[in-house]
């Protein structure tokens, strides 16, 4: 995870170049085959063989971790904040492109700060390595609560000057790299750390909050928490 924001920084280009060069539906092509003969192969190398743990019920009655959780504002609140900011992220992968180009922003800018999102994750996620224990985990979720909402400000409202949209990209990389960790030292501190797998997995499963006609959709930001 630590290195992870360099995959857009690596494969951002790439896809731009085969649009450039044999048209978006070849590029398609190209990248569908790409996934399958190295995603593909590298997970049933790796999974084969590998079966899935029962699941066993857990000790003693009442209410368990997950139910409790649920009934505390806390875990709600932190709910809404993953959500909106997975929301936000995922909306800006799919529009940042046109977004920019509306504003005529040259394409080539638009690739360098879709490149420069991956680095400033990996930044971010270094200082909080860096700081390790040193400050409590509700501080670092500050973090992105901070620069999230101030980068999506300057993308849309600031001149579409390529300083400052490269400000916001450093801003939008740093909040975003920082979040992944927050979300799995921030909500143990809070609600403690009983149960914070199933919390993690299962956070509104019972509360009937997903959407079950969507289920892949519906758990975007509240199967993550």
């Amino acid at each position: 995870m630590l290195l992870g924001g360099f995959a857009g920084t690596l494969f951002a280009p790439l896809p731009q170049w085969l649009i450039d060069s044999i048209g978006w539906r070849d590029a398609l092509v190209v990248l569908a085959g790409a996934n399958v003969a190295l995603g593909a192969a590298i997970h049933a190398a790796v999974l084969r063989g590998t079966a899935r743990p029962a699941r066993t019920p857990a000790a003693g009655g009442g209410a368990g971790p997950l139910r409790r959780a649920l009934r505390n504002p806390a875990f709600w609140g932190l709910l809404v904040m993953v959500v909106c900011s997975s929301f936000a992220f995922s909306a800006l992968v799919f529009h940042i492109i046109p977004l920019l180009r509306e504003r005529a922003v040259p394409m080539a800018t638009i690739i360098f700060l879709i490149t420069l999102v991956g680095p400033s994750q990996v930044a971010g996620r270094l200082v909080l390595l860096a700081l390790g224990r040193r400050v409590r985990a509700v501080t670092v979720g500050l973090v992105p609560v901070v620069c999230l909402p101030v980068a999506l400000a300057i993308l849309l409202l600031a001149p579409p000057d390529p300083a400052i949209l490269a400000v916001y990209a450093v801003m939008h990389g740093m909040g975003n790299g920082v979040i992944t960790i927050a979300r799995g030292i921030v909500i143990p501190e809070i609600l403690g750390p009983d149960g914070h797998g199933e919390r993690r997995a299962r956070p509104a499963g019972d509360a009937g909050v997903r959407h079950r006609p969507h289920r892949h959709r519906g758990d975007l930001g509240a199967g993550r928490l």
